[in-house]
């Protein structure tokens, strides 16, 4: 015969502790998701998946293309494999905008699960913001 919820809680507290009883009702429940699940689920219908995307671009910045680097430039537009990025200076686009540099972005960022294709270098600015 099944236990009822509250000789299951009261089983778990003497077991447990008051403490940790909880979460261990949680963790054995099959029907509870991280609530991150749920969150992800909602983005998704109000926000663009480049735009998820940029965010996850931005936030591992520093280690696509480096420290120094980082401090030249930064991502401001994916959509569609198109990464748009910002050069603070357009001396520094010399240094960044060759193929060699745009490979080694783009192999980081399919290391990360975003298929990129197009690297384009451009002044502060330029995209527009909605």
């Amino acid at each position: 015969m099944p236990l009822s919820k509250k000789d299951e809680d009261s089983i778990l507290q003497s077991w447990y502790g008051p403490e940790r009883a909880l979460d261990e009702r949680v963790s054995r429940n099959p029907q509870f998701h991280p609530f991150s699940d749920a969150l992800d689920k909602f983005m998704k219908g109000v926000v663009s998946e480049g735009a998820v995307l940029l965010d996850q671009i931005v936030s591992e910045w520093n280690g696509i293309v480096g420290a120094a680097n980082a401090k030249l430039c930064r991502p401001v537009f994916y959509r569609d494999g198109v990464l748009k990025v910002e050069i603070n200076h357009p001396a520094f686009k010399l240094a960044l905008d060759n193929p060699k540099m745009k490979t080694a972005i783009s192999n980081r960022l399919n290391q990360l699960g975003i298929a990129c294709e197009t690297i384009q270098f451009i002044p502060p600015g330029t995209v527009k913001k909605r």
